[in-house]
């Protein structure tokens, strides 16, 4: 069908402006946001430290307070105004500040009034120097000179240049950033970012060995910024190869106070790292088949469904496949032994290592455990040709800090559920009287004291080691108490520990309630016979879905929540369609509407058709002019 040069020429004038248009708007926002930001900085100030210096941008909080962030180890004598950036004067206690003047008349945590004087009039607020933590200082500088396009998306990246300073102000390492660029998948989602760094050459940063790759944990979820460090080193202590080492730092971008971090050692195949052999070895992590489908990872993918990426892989992938396969195979048989290749899992896997892991995730209450960041490897050296747990990774949603379904309850199994998403390789394994058997020894021997001396000593000591670091991070992040958070951490655990000490070294007697809740998520709870299991959450309908209730998994038979339990039961929450709750009348209309737009559009359809069929034979009815000097019949 063709269409008249007027038309075409009209649509695509329209098709250009809205293009226009849009960028136009784009690009005012774009204006505007760095308007609103530069508004909101008064001024800047310079911090002389070592061996250079760094600029370091007043932030405003949403009451209008100012605050300037000073690094560990920096004194009011090192700090000087480097630049004025309203058009008028500013006035800190009636003291006219001017660039290049020396800040040490101020003291630091204390407020003083600010004053602005512009054209149009004079505005009023509280400036204080914060005082530095003890916490070493990251600065990072990116090429734009903002973090707008690498907020934009999580596959945004930049090159720039980052200093690192010890907690003293002395400058640990500084050099060129080959890029920084978000990562993570729900913790993407937080206001508080986290980051992927590559250097340009690799370094050794704060003692952890020398590496280009380097991660920026935001702990966005969890206002004490303990949980990922603590668990690191325990799993340390606890004999887990390969856990990553971790240090807090204060991270500042483009001159702007971002937060408190956690500087990680990114879990990869590395002298420095996952040091396993170059030959006949991988690296896997288990994750989501969507996850690794948005992000276009490479991955294997089990006949049980157990998507796991992978990291590295020094053979055929053919080979992880089977591999892998072969172990899962094994781990879910009853008598535990894959019937493709004859071999029992004691043969295919390292069960010490699966053990330790298994513990850990279970100790803290692991929100992901065994389903997300899950990590395993084979190392081609070793000789044993067995797959190995670890090393840990991602406990940010732990020790009753959670997003989604209350996990604060203290008898749950985390690990050991029988099935979230995929095929639970720990269930399966736990159900083997010897694997239990070797948790039991491991949790008494070894486990249980570290814990207790985690809540003895340990818990307070990490909670003073960034105390004033974590109070400057919820005056920025405006998140709860980190000291009333930590202390329910100790709640959670003392409880934990006491549930986990019925279970494996008193022999309590537990029926579970499996719950299959949405979108594939399976919550397990440990109940004494006749206890009722912890309230359940509200559902809400939606405009497309409408929540019918819990019910029984055998019986498909409505199941009240708040009934006692005593024995072993499954239950899941019923959904419909909300189109299926539509009155018969109301469906009917509903019809009739979609069938009358099908008939419209049918009728302008046909009509298009019957138009250019007219044309066509008007014409071919119209004479044809003969050129001069052609030749005619």
């Amino acid at each position: 069908m063709r269409f008249g040069k007027g038309i075409l020429c009209l649509l695509s004038a329209a098709i250009l402006a809205g293009a226009l248009l849009f960028a136009g708007n784009n690009a005012a926002a774009e204006r505007q946001e760095e308007a609103d930001r530069e508004a909101a900085v008064v001024l800047s100030i310079e911090i002389r430290q070592d061996d250079g210096s760094e600029q370091i941008h007043c932030w405003r909080s949403e009451t209008g307070e100012y605050y300037l962030f000073l690094p560990g180890g920096a004194r009011m004598s090192q700090v000087s105004i480097s630049r004025i950036w309203v058009p008028g004067e500013v006035r800190l206690n009636g003291v006219l500040l001017t660039e290049g003047m020396s800040c040490q008349t101020f003291r630091p945590d204390e407020a003083y009034e600010l004053t602005v004087c512009l054209e149009d009039g004079t505005e009023t607020g509280r400036l204080t120097f914060l005082s530095g933590a003890d916490v070493p200082a990251m600065y990072i500088d990116v090429r734009s000179g903002s973090m707008d396009y690498i907020h934009r998306q999580v596959g945004n990246l930049e090159s720039g240049s980052m200093r690192l300073y010890d907690g003293t102000g002395e400058r640990n390492w500084s050099g060129q950033l080959r890029s920084i660029q978000g990562r993570g998948y729900s913790s993407w989602g937080a206001d508080k970012k986290p980051y992927s760094l590559e250097l340009q050459t690799s370094g050794d940063l704060l003692g952890m060995g020398r590496a280009e790759s380097w991660i920026l944990l935001a702990n966005a979820y969890d206002p004490t910024n303990l949980r990922n460090k603590l668990v690191y080193e325990f799993a340390q202590e606890a004999g887990l190869a390969y856990t990553p080492q971790c240090r807090w730092v204060d991270l500042y971008l483009n001159g702007e106070y971002a937060g408190l971090y956690l500087l990680c050692e990114r879990i990869q195949v590395h002298p420095q790292r996952v040091a396993i052999g170059e030959s006949g070895s991988f690296l896997v992590s288990k994750s989501s088949q969507w996850r690794l489908d948005s992000r276009n990872r490479t991955y294997v993918m089990t006949q049980g469904q157990t998507a796991l990426r992978l990291h590295y892989a020094d053979m055929p992938l053919d080979d992880v496949q089977r591999t892998l396969q072969s172990v899962e195979n094994a781990l879910t048989a009853e008598d535990g032994i894959d019937p493709v290749t004859g071999k029992s899992y004691g043969q295919l896997i390292d069960a010490d290592s699966w053990a330790r892991k298994y513990l850990v995730e279970e100790i803290f209450g692991n929100i992901d455990g065994g389903t997300l960041s899950q990590y395993f490897y084979l190392d081609g050296s070793d000789g044993t040709g067995k797959v190995y747990a670890g090393p840990v990774w991602d406990f940010d949603l732990s020790m009753g800090k959670s997003v989604s379904w209350p996990s604060d309850a203290p008898n749950m199994f985390f690990a050991n559920r029988p099935g979230n998403w995929d095929t639970s390789w720990f269930h399966g394994i736990y159900q083997k009287e010897d694997f239990r058997r070797l948790v039991e020894r491991l949790y008494e021997e070894e486990f249980r004291p570290l814990a207790e001396r985690l809540l003895e000593t340990g818990l307070d000591r990490y909670r003073d080691a960034i105390g004033p670091a974590a109070e400057r991070n919820r005056l920025r992040w405006d998140e709860d108490d980190p000291a009333q958070a930590t202390e329910q951490i100790r709640s959670y655990l003392t409880a934990r520990l006491d549930f986990l000490d019925s279970v494996w070294l008193e022999d309590e007697t537990y029926c579970t309630l499996q719950i299959n809740a949405l979108e594939g998520e399976v919550i397990c709870y440990a109940l004494k016979p006749g206890e009722v299991p912890p309230e359940f959450p509200e559902f809400a309908d939606t405009d497309t879905t409408i929540y019918e209730g819990w019910y029984t998994l055998d019986t498909d038979e409505p199941y009240d929540p708040a009934q006692p339990v005593y024995e072993d039961t499954v239950i899941y929450l019923k959904t419909v369609p909300r189109e299926r709750e539509l009155e018969a009348g109301e469906a009917l209309l509903l019809r009739l509407f979609r069938g009358a737009l099908m008939g419209v559009f049918c009728l302008i359809f046909a009509a298009a058709i019957l138009a250019d069929v007219r044309r066509r034979r008007r014409e071919k009815t119209k004479p044809r002019t003969v050129p001069s000097g052609a030749e005619t019949d």
